[in-house]
């Protein structure tokens, strides 16, 4: 198997393209985001701050009816500066959730899916 054949299967849960304001609190930094795609276990953000790689953060959605002030902890896996000015694209995983913020999340990537004409 290659390299891009494991990265490939280790992709569980699919990624569903969002736009959602989501607020995250760490220990010792705040910062405000915009998500890219999520997951049922991650999300991608763009973020106003570069932050600490291995941080992590209580993660609060402000923008959609069906997760508005879901908080779900996750974990900061990766950093790039690939976004213009000082906007940092970063990878997070959720390492445990609770069952009602997963019912929450999974109706929202159930909506979103039909939504998007990714069902068929």
């Amino acid at each position: 198997m290659n390299e891009q054949e494991s990265f490939k299967n280790r992709r569980r849960y699919e990624r569903i393209p969002c736009s959602l304001s989501v607020l995250l609190e760490g220990k010792d930094e705040t910062l405000n985001g915009e998500s890219v795609d999520i997951s049922e276990r991650g999300i991608r953000l763009i973020v106003d701050k570069m932050p600490k790689i291995n941080s992590r953060f209580t993660l609060t959605f402000r923008s959609d009816e069906d997760l508005k002030d879901t908080t779900i902890k996750a974990n900061l896996l990766w950093v790039r500066t690939e976004v213009s000015g000082d906007k940092f694209m970063s990878g997070f995983f959720f390492p445990k959730i609770s069952k009602s913020d997963s019912n929450k999340l999974l109706k929202f990537l159930r909506k979103h899916i039909e939504i998007l004409g990714l069902d068929k």
